[in-house]
């Protein structure tokens, strides 16, 4: 059996039974590959820094304690947890994954990582023009807190597009529009995507991320 960290695991093996053989995959360098376009499963969340886009920084830097992202993996938060805090963030980047799987590495979208729940050796994706995130705060032991990940992208030529990702609940939503010039615009064309369904208090935090999107500011 490969894993990666195994952190999430090691439990349900204590308690199930231990595999026969188990080969561990951290050191791969594909899995711990960080870069400007680049992040590896095996990555650890406290080394994520400014070589990645702010919206993955912010994310990984309000995922737990310090000493949860000192051994958490990038794996592990999005295949191995029901939280996948860095989730909105990789939908809105458009990342996608390199995955392991019995028929060997191929490459899979966000939507196949979570459902099939493969072994993750890396993210890869284009550099967006401004990126924002948020997590409001939530009471411990309480349901998981509206998390709000938001990019603006070039879309050819002189044209941009804006993708924003929320985790309600455990449950993410997208929704993209060519509307990148006009916040309200792209606030109206956004509501009509699946994001439409969402409550109030996400709309308060998604239109003043497109307000800065579009001014290329960074909010956490």
């Amino acid at each position: 059996m490969p894993v990666g960290g195994a952190t999430l695991v090691w439990a349900a093996w204590q308690r199930d039974g231990f595999p026969e053989l188990a080969m561990s995959l951290a050191k791969l360098p594909e899995a711990n590959v960080l870069g400007r376009e680049t992040l590896g499963g095996a990555v650890v969340l406290h080394r994520i820094d400014e070589r990645v886009p702010d919206v993955l920084r912010l994310a990984a830097g309000a995922i737990g304690t310090g000493a949860v992202r000192r051994t958490a993996t990038v794996g592990g938060n999005l295949v191995g947890s029901t939280l996948r805090c860095l989730l909105p963030a990789a939908l809105v980047l458009d990342a996608r994954a390199s995955v392991l799987t019995p028929e060997g590495v191929h490459e899979a979208d966000l939507a196949e990582v979570t459902a099939k729940r493969p072994l993750l050796l890396s993210l890869r994706w284009r550099t967006p023009l401004a990126s924002a995130y948020r997590k409001l705060p939530a009471e411990a032991g309480g349901p998981p807190p509206l998390v709000v990940a938001s990019a603006l992208h070039a879309d050819g030529g002189t044209g941009v597009r804006i993708r924003v990702a929320v985790r309600d609940g455990y449950e993410a939503l997208t929704g993209e529009t060519a509307e990148g010039t006009d916040a309200d615009r792209a606030a109206r064309a956004l509501r009509a995507t699946p994001l439409g369904e969402l409550p109030e208090a996400a709309w308060d935090v998604i239109g003043p991320q497109l307000t800065g999107l579009m001014s290329g500011r960074t909010e956490s």
